[in-house]
């Protein structure tokens, strides 16, 4: 699969046909793609797209703060008994259906059933959507989520709160 992107093009349409017009830096790489196609029996699909970002892994990455956050929200969803009532494996899958509504993608299951996209498939900015509905499900739930100050030591945050914020409330409630 040959990609690459194009930050200059036009598209004409002329008799039923749609012309895709690129800057000749491009015209080496098109012509040995379309000598190929051409070897290949002459079919070819083309996707148009927006560009996206791939993800990345680590310690302070989009996937480790969604999995370390769902950890969050499944501990502080208890029973009576303080039984764990979701593990954080649920409580991604909830958030990623939530984020459907807000243009997070969607797939066809195995069994023909829309379902949203594996976040494994998902860009930076299509996680960025699953990550702003747990935000919001956690301020509107008043649930704390793990977050790291400027020296990167961790605490417990209340709707996106500074550690120096989060200190300034912990006082408050002590005193009354």
């Amino acid at each position: 699969m040959i990609e690459f992107i194009i930050d200059r093009y036009d598209i004409t349409s002329r008799a039923g046909y749609i012309w895709l017009g690129v800057p000749a830096k491009y015209s080496d790489v098109l012509s040995v793609f379309f000598h190929d196609v051409k070897k290949k029996g002459g079919k070819f699909t083309l996707a148009f797209g927006h560009f996206q970002r791939k993800r990345t892994t680590g310690l302070r990455s989009q996937n480790s703060r969604l999995h370390g956050n769902c950890s969050d929200i499944a501990e502080q969803l208890v029973d009576k008994d303080g039984t764990p009532t979701y593990t954080p494996e649920q409580i991604k899958s909830a958030m990623k259906r939530m984020g459907i509504s807000e243009n997070y993608p969607t797939v066809l299951g195995v069994d023909g059933v829309e379902e949203a996209l594996p976040t494994r498939f998902a860009s930076v900015e299509q996680l960025s959507i699953v990550l702003n509905v747990l935000n919001r499900f956690c301020d509107i739930h008043s649930l704390w989520l793990t977050e790291y100050d400027e020296e990167g030591l961790r605490y417990r945050s209340l709707a996106g709160r500074s550690r120096k914020e989060m200190e300034l409330l912990d006082k408050k409630g002590s005193k009354g």
